[in-house]
């Protein structure tokens, strides 16, 4: 049954509501009681993650906490050469209209499709969208080469690996008593090269705060009065359950990278689909039993 939303106690985050889902299907079923009570004209954005412990940080903001303390100036200056180069090292590429690229906004957009290190933070407006890059990226995690060469380790994907989380995040902007809030942009680019933004129905947003690397402990900083941040923790085991249905539903590595990149994708996950397909029959109780360490084994 959907899990009824309780007041939030003393000390729990303002920001985010965690939603713990025991299977793909408990999911799905969330979602629909997600939709019944945001309600229609007020669509969430989504985005996925292969490990439920990942923040809500642009690679740039990434990038900012791994490198360390910097002056604001300096931070600037590095963000705005990284984007020259990016400008430089594309003009003249097949399939690049540089007159179709009009602001700073747009080369951000084109970049962060291509794993520039953007300070835009993706998300898609549907749901099974993100949940096919948490689940793919988790795959890939457990098992490298399964998404990116259709090599598949099954005795990784039957093993305790399988019971990492991956979470799918919502974010209901209209949530926030200022939309968006201060500090906060929303970009939506209209130039689309290559047709993945369309694909994949993203938009981005971008931080203009300075003093908070990630989006939920910004938002957290603002107290709202009403989560804004949905997580949904599915485990990793579900997978190949939530890939069969969303290969039903067409989402594919074809049709999200609608492009020679996407086509060499699907093409080698094809070859992995015929040992991570027949996964989808396992029940809950049955991975619970591969996952979950015996006590006895435990306790030697």
């Amino acid at each position: 049954m959907p899990r009824v939303t309780l007041p939030r106690k003393l000390g729990e985050p303002a920001a985010v509501q965690i939603i713990p889902c025991a299977s793909w299907d408990e999911f799905k079923s969330q979602l629909r009681f997600e939709h019944d009570v945001v309600g229609y004209g007020r669509d969430p954005l989504y985005r996925g993650h292969a490990r439920a412990d990942w923040k809500l940080a642009s690679p740039w903001e990434r990038e900012l906490e791994r490198s360390g303390p910097r002056s604001q100036e300096e931070n600037k200056r590095l963000l705005a050469q990284l984007l020259e180069n990016f400008k430089d090292m594309t003009i003249g590429l097949p399939g690049i209209r540089t007159l179709d690229l009009h602001s700073d906004d747009d080369w951000w957009t084109l970049g962060r499709h291509y794993d520039l290190a953007t300070p835009l933070l993706d998300w898609t407006r549907s749901p099974f969208v993100a949940a096919f890059f948490a689940f793919t990226g988790l795959l890939e995690q457990v098992s490298p080469g399964a998404t990116k060469l259709g090599s598949v380790d099954i005795d990784a994907l039957i093993s305790q690996k399988s019971a990492e989380k991956v979470a799918i995040w919502s974010f209901v902007i209209q949530s926030m008593e200022s939309e968006p809030p201060l500090g906060l942009e929303i970009v939506s680019s209209r130039t689309d090269i290559g047709h993945r933004q369309r694909a994949q129905r993203g938009v981005f947003t971008r931080l203009t705060n300075d003093t908070h690397f990630c989006l939920e402990d910004y938002l957290e900083s603002l107290q709202p009065k009403h989560p804004p941040l949905r997580k949904y923790i599915v485990p990793g085991w579900a997978a190949s359950d939530a890939i069969r249905d969303l290969r039903m539903m067409n989402i594919t590595f074809a049709t999200l990278f609608p492009d020679l990149t996407g086509a060499a994708l699907q093409a080698n996950f094809e070859m992995a689909m015929s040992t991570i397909g027949p996964l989808a029959s396992l029940t809950s109780e049955t991975w619970n039993s591969i996952v979950e360490p015996k006590k006895d084994s435990a306790e030697r």
